[in-house]
């Protein structure tokens, strides 16, 4: 009996793998990334399979976020992900950790978080990177967008709540358009006086399989180069100037070296705003340190 028991075991096992064959494949084609590494992928993809691969497009390295019903689609991506996923104790922890990462690294701060409480306790993040003009960029999941607007479980309106305190919020309405729009966040969070960006993902997009054409990516804006008459009439009002003094704001956190060599060639003094503490060596003979806290 023992014997026997053994092989209605065996051929128990092999008949529900068998079974389970065409789940799995079905699960490949989706995009799934809990999936083993080895399993076969083929498009299309989900939504949150591409917001991960935008993300990768964009050199991003770490996120810090917090699970949440709303999100679990995108958070499933970051399963054997080269992207370190950094969960914080709250929401708001995550936001002021990405701007921490920022500030420090140079990159761009990336946050996840749930909808509803997950988004608003990220305001204060965001209105202190807008102040300190940190680029960031956070990812809130939000309800299905038939359920939006319908005061549905953990819904609000994400992108409402956030416009003021963000160089730009979006809500994502299509798989097409993920990809485009991901690009275009860091775009307008690293780009000119820098900044946080939202980017709102509601839970049916993020699960959708793409089926037609991506939107294209929006190319940069060519650098400018610097008018040659703008620096010399720079140098002919230094020139005219009794007491020249450089009052130097956190735009020139980028340019450091170049302010440095410019104030020792041009033997004039260097203060700074409270952002820029840190951009000119306050032991310097040139210093003459902070201005002052409040203007």
């Amino acid at each position: 009996f023992l014997t026997t028991g053994v092989v209605l075991q065996t051929a128990m096992q092999r008949a529900v793998r068998e079974a389970m064959r065409p789940v799995a494949r079905g699960l490949a084609r989706r995009g799934f990334a809990s999936l083993p590494a080895d399993a076969p992928r083929a498009a299309p993809m989900i939504g949150a399979r591409i917001l991960h691969e935008a993300l990768i497009e964009n050199h991003v390295e770490h996120v810090f976020g917090y699970s949440g019903g709303a999100n679990l689609p995108v958070l499933d991506a970051f399963h054997q992900s080269q992207i370190r996923f950094v969960m914080n104790r709250s929401e708001q922890c995550c936001g002021h950790a990405a701007e921490g990462y920022a500030k420090a690294s140079g990159k761009v701060g990336v946050i996840l978080t749930t909808s509803g409480p997950g988004l608003t306790n990220i305001i204060t993040p965001l209105q202190d990177a807008k102040g300190d003009s940190v680029p960031m960029v956070a990812l809130s999941g939000q309800v299905p967008t038939h359920a939006v607007g319908t005061d549905a479980f953990q819904e609000c309106a994400s992108v409402d709540l956030t416009r003021p305190c963000t160089k730009w919020s979006y809500q994502i309405r299509s798989v097409e358009e993920i990809r485009a729009v991901v690009h275009e966040a860091f775009l307008v969070a690293n780009s000119g006086k820098k900044g946080p960006v939202h980017l709102d993902l509601p839970k049916d997009v993020m699960v959708a399989l793409l089926s037609g054409e991506e939107l294209p990516i929006s190319a940069p804006p060519p650098i400018k180069a610097i008018d040659p008459s703008n620096l010399a009439d720079i140098a002919r009002l230094m020139n005219m100037a009794e007491r020249p003094i450089l009052y130097v704001g956190q735009g020139a956190i980028d340019c450091a070296p170049i302010l440095r060599a410019f104030a020792a060639a041009a033997n004039i003094p260097v203060t700074t705003t409270l952002h820029a503490m840190g951009i000119f060596d306050e032991h310097h003979p040139h210093s003459l340190h902070m201005l002052g806290m409040h203007g």
